[in-house]
């Protein structure tokens, strides 16, 4: 996390509950960073994991259309 905020990418902030946490947040360049890497990432995943499964054992199209709205969520 150290490494994320000195770029800028998040800050940490005191949870509002409990004193001895923190919670961290991304900043403006942080979620454009996230942004630019999940098409990355999705693909990855799928390479990796996905196109090793068969159709009758995971229903592709439902799990593809969840990423496109975990993608599109703010």
């Amino acid at each position: 996390m150290q490494a994320l905020a000195a770029e800028g990418l998040l800050l940490r902030e005191q949870a509002p509950h409990d004193a001895r946490s923190f919670n961290a947040v991304l900043t403006d360049a942080g979620r454009a960073r996230l942004e630019q890497a999940l098409p990355i990432y999705v693909a990855t995943v799928r390479r990796l994991v996905l196109d090793h499964l068969e159709r009758e054992d995971v229903d592709v199209a439902r799990l593809a259309a969840a990423w496109q709205r975990m993608a599109q969520t703010d």
